[in-house]
């Protein structure tokens, strides 16, 4: 159990340094009108939204990303909760995975393994492990 735990974290946090690396700056060198879109820039867009979804959803998370908008708020674990959750998650995974990978740069690839583990790994813990039913840690760990 620590195991799965432990890449939780470690998967999380990964998601809170791609917010910091780059999905919420502008890209560097893109010269691009907003009327074209790059894969990269799609990917940034996918990225920017899928760590909006986690603060909103995980506000601890956010909040230890310095993030301070969801400070009042707490994650909801409940059943239909979670059932929207893995919906919501299973479409930014095909959103992703609509992107023609091959034509990413080298560092959006990096972040679109970042972002696709993630969401693999969320949806393992939700849909198989289902932490959130039988350990009362799960709620205080983020």
């Amino acid at each position: 159990m620590f195991k799965a735990k432990s890449l939780t974290y470690v998967s999380s946090f990964l998601a809170c340094a791609i917010a910091a690396a780059g999905f919420s700056s502008p890209a560097r060198g893109d010269a691009q009108s907003p009327s074209q879109s790059s894969p990269d820039q799609v990917l940034k867009g996918i990225g920017d939204d899928y760590i909006d979804y986690l603060f909103k959803t995980t506000p601890s998370m956010a909040t230890s990303a310095g993030v301070h908008k969801y400070d009042g708020d707490i994650a909801n674990y409940s059943a239909g909760a979670v059932k929207a959750d893995i919906k919501e998650r299973k479409a930014f995974l095909d959103k992703l995975n609509a992107i023609e990978f091959n034509s990413l740069s080298r560092d959006s690839k990096v972040d679109w393994n970042l972002l696709v583990g993630n969401i693999n790994e969320s949806l393992l813990e939700m849909e198989n492990s289902q932490l959130w039913k039988r350990d009362p840690d799960h709620y205080s760990s983020w």
